[in-house]
């Protein structure tokens, strides 16, 4: 079997218990559902309280057992809760191939005889959800599927599939990004792929190591041109794509893999991009076995009309989220902000360092002498970027000063962009404001 031979597909179920400590302590919620009132003092309450049992991680146990009685009292004010930490000696974890799209929440049916538990004791597990989640479907097995808003760059999970070109040169998009945070040893890799097996085929797959990101693996997808290709000829290669990269993480024995919206950047339709990831992903659960390692994928992206699309998607081919049916752990969010939409265009405001942005280009201030010392925010810039950035703006202009107002355009070298756009501004700029802003 060839290196680009094409493969077949298989998907998987999701592990509930993952996050099981051996310490078997578990935060107990006690929670009413429904409008309900008791008719008398003895009436059975079984059916109308439910009862949620979160395992706890080994980082989280001794700072909620210091503050048992806060945690209980904010769970309580909170959302009207009761709540206490429990040790359960008996309790098993469950393995997820013996749950279900419909049974996933109960560990009825995954105990044994002697370990079994009264149905007052039988609970669901609550799990911790990846950042940004817009959409969650559990397909039968327990095999999920989220849709997120986050940065892949920051995005924990086993495997990351990259948006990646024939000659596996990440200069572009996602691709730069992921590289500029990998560190050198990923393009270094990528290129001796290429020089070993040469160009890597469009719908092919091929895997690299992760270097810094937060993953044990890359899949760089070679997706399809839309201008070079028949519509239908476009639809194969990109659902090849996807199938390989999923193929490729389960023989990798990856339990997670994220997924950008490929090819939506190569002018492939946003919706139809959206329709056949989705569509090739489904395709792969109905050939899943639940034995297979990967257990979970994300559709990962970092625009909101890009998330939209894909979780629309899903809604029309999977069906409605299943997301609003789970509580999440999901306390820590790796950003915090804002989004507006004003007829086309998407704006966000960031709570976060300007230098550490992914995006195609970063916009910065700076004084007439272009001395990028001389601010906090070009200052910020320069040591991200390296000593290069500072040299090519001595470059660009033989000038001593620069006219206030102008914009200078460089490569973004260590950063995560490709461009960064100088605006050379004074402390009182206001009667250059527009004349920067068309610049830009």
């Amino acid at each position: 079997m060839g290196l680009w031979k094409q493969r077949q597909v298989d998907v998987m179920a999701a592990d509930f218990w993952h996050h099981v400590t051996p310490q078997r302590l578990f935060l107990i919620v006690v929670f009413q559902v429904g409008e309900y009132q008791m008719s008398s003092e003895n009436e059975d309450l079984s059916k109308k309280e439910k009862c949620l049992e979160i395992p706890l991680e080994n980082n989280v146990i001794q700072f909620l057992q210091d503050r048992e009685v806060l945690l209980s009292e904010v769970i309580q004010k909170k959302f009207d809760c009761i709540a206490t930490l429990c040790r359960n000696e008996k309790r098993k974890p469950v393995p997820a191939t013996a749950l279900s799209a419909e049974d996933s929440l109960s560990a009825e049916d995954s105990l044994s005889a002697e370990d079994s538990l009264s149905a007052e004791e039988l609970t669901p597990v609550i799990i911790s959800l990846p950042t940004g989640v817009r959409y969650l479907k559990m397909l039968p097995g327990g095999f999920r599927i989220f849709v997120c808003l986050d940065d892949l760059t920051k995005h924990e999970v086993d495997a990351i599939v990259n948006t990646a070109n024939e000659s596996l040169k990440h200069d572009h998009g996602l691709a730069r990004a992921l590289a500029k945070t990998a560190g050198r040893e990923f393009q270094v890799e990528s290129n001796n792929i290429v020089q070993q097996h040469g160009p890597v085929p469009v719908g092919s797959a091929v895997v690299t190591g992760a270097g810094c990101l937060p993953c044990k693996k890359v899949i760089h997808a070679v997706g399809p041109i839309w201008s070079k290709y028949p519509s239908s000829e476009s639809d194969r290669l990109l659902a090849y794509a996807i199938r390989n990269s999923l193929v490729l993480a389960n023989e990798l024995q990856m339990t997670s893999i994220a997924i950008p919206a490929v090819s939506s950047g190569n002018g492939y339709p946003l919706q139809r991009c959206a329709e056949l990831i989705v569509n090739t992903v489904k395709a792969f659960h109905g050939k899943w076995q639940p034995t297979d390692p990967l257990k979970e994928i994300r559709l990962v992206n970092f625009t909101e009309p890009t998330a939209g699309a894909i979780a629309s998607a899903c809604k029309n081919i999977l069906g409605e989220t299943d997301q609003k049916n789970l509580l999440s752990m999901d306390f820590v969010p790796n950003r915090i902000r804002d989004i507006f939409e004003f007829q086309n265009l998407h704006l966000e405001i960031k709570r976060e360092n300007i230098e550490e942005q992914n995006t195609d280009v970063i916009v910065n201030t700076i004084s007439r002498d272009l001395n990028l010392n001389s601010g906090r925010v070009s200052k910020a810039i320069a040591e991200k970027a390296g000593p290069d950035l500072q040299r090519e703006l001595y470059r660009i202009t033989k000038t001593k000063l620069i006219p206030f107002g102008e914009v200078l355009k460089t490569s973004g070298f260590q950063l995560s962009c490709e461009y960064v756009y100088h605006a050379v501004c004074s402390n009182s700029v206001s009667e250059k404001v527009c004349t920067i802003l068309y610049a830009l």
